[in-house]
């Protein structure tokens, strides 16, 4: 189809495709403009590390692939239900996802 978008990624790995999407000077730049932000709104304290980004960003692409009814599952003391891949690089705070575990 003529004029449709596309992208072309090189690579044989899903995270090719997710840094073709977030390439790190993108990264960089949403890291500091939010940071800049936060001082704007007297959050002097707020921290945020372009790994961090790129965590908040995978998981949330992955939540759109794998869906539980309710978001606190993916955080459940539940083996069965609990996601190690989120969990375990995004603490909760009663049941509500956080970029820091501060």
């Amino acid at each position: 189809m003529q004029g449709s978008p596309s992208v072309n990624v090189g690579g044989q790995y899903t995270v090719d495709f997710f840094l073709a999407l977030f390439p790190e000077s993108l990264m960089n730049d949403i890291v500091f403009e939010s940071k800049r932000y936060a001082v704007k709104q007297g959050k002097d304290h707020f921290k945020l590390e372009v790994d961090d980004l790129r965590d908040f960003l995978g998981i949330n692409l992955i939540m759109t692939y794998i869906r539980y009814p309710q978001i606190q599952l993916y955080w459940s003391s539940d083996d069965s239900l609990r996601m190690k891949l989120i969990a375990d690089n995004m603490p909760a705070y009663d049941g509500t996802p956080s970029l820091t575990s501060e």
